[in-house]
């Protein structure tokens, strides 16, 4: 959907060749669609946040088992998610550099045989800003059972290392991997013990259930102002008066320690997502 979308953007491509292209070298066959019902043929089936959906793992399962070619390397397969505003910004400068944001994403994921997700709708009328990334994703993730992960980036972030791999096999007990440190969470319940502006997430009916709990933090929910009140007696340092998304999660993993914890891998090793102004001066030697 959104790989042929971001390679249209670019010039002097022909998205549809490039595309086919892409999907046969990887040996998919995306034609094949077997006369089987799958989860796509229920009629309650929903991308929409509040819409529950169950037995996903079983789901995907039987999906992947209709669909052989989709199956080979699924453990591997990565799936990067970023999306913007739908209309246009106040300065076009702006406009620009998130474009040349998205090129920097899609030149990584041709090298690296990933696709991409770009997204620019409302999935809800009040889910907005930062919170918009979380119906995104739980609609990636339905949409595309063949990928076991979903990248987020956010829209203004790009890759600096474009020779990156992640280590997958580091996470293959873990279904969400966020940049942070574990003692800034538990021991200083720090607003910036993790950072969600990128995170790795697997496709998941745990994923999908966090999705949910994370969700109902946010702006849609009656309970909004309420929710805002609880996270800034509990996290030091909030530099965000409102319910926040990254407020949200840090909540959920100190209050809910023993449901989402355990699965959750807190990257500290390299960094995920870097704030521009601390990494820049090593990017010189970010080879070396």
């Amino acid at each position: 959907m959104a790989l042929s979308l971001g390679l249209a953007l670019l010039p002097d491509t022909n998205f549809d060749k490039t595309n086919t292209w892409s999907k046969l070298a990887h040996g998919l066959d995306s034609g094949y669609d077997p006369a089987v019902p799958t989860f796509y043929d229920d009629p309650n089936f929903s991308y929409l946040i509040g819409q529950p959906v169950e037995d996903w793992d079983e789901k995907r399962k039987k999906w992947l088992l209709h669909h052989p070619s989709f199956s080979a390397s699924v453990r591997d397969r990565v799936l990067l998610v970023t999306g913007s505003q739908s209309t246009a910004g106040s300065n076009p400068v702006g406009d620009h550099l998130l474009l040349r944001f998205f090129k920097n994403k899609v030149d990584y994921c041709r090298l690296h045989g990933y696709e991409i997700f770009y997204n620019n709708l409302a999935f809800h009328p009040k889910v907005n800003g930062a919170w918009a990334k979380l119906p995104t994703i739980r609609a990636a993730m339905l949409a595309h059972p063949e990928a076991e992960w979903m990248w987020w980036v956010d829209s203004d972030a790009i890759v600096t290392d474009m020779d990156f791999k992640f280590p997958l096999e580091r996470y293959k007990d873990h279904n969400l991997v966020v940049h942070g440190w574990w003692h800034e969470i538990y021991d200083k319940h720090s607003w910036t013990s993790i950072n969600t502006g990128v995170f790795l997430i697997r496709n998941c009916q745990w994923s999908i259930n966090l999705i949910e709990a994370w969700i109902t933090i946010g702006p849609q929910t009656p309970d909004y102002e309420r929710w805002a009140q609880m996270q800034n007696s509990l996290i030091k340092g909030k530099q965000i008066s409102n319910s926040d998304d990254q407020s949200g999660l840090i909540y959920l993993l100190i209050t809910q320690q023993e449901r989402w914890a355990n699965k959750t891998y807190v990257e500290d090793d390299y960094y995920l997502h870097g704030y521009w102004l601390l990494i820049v001066d090593g990017l010189d030697t970010i080879t070396k």
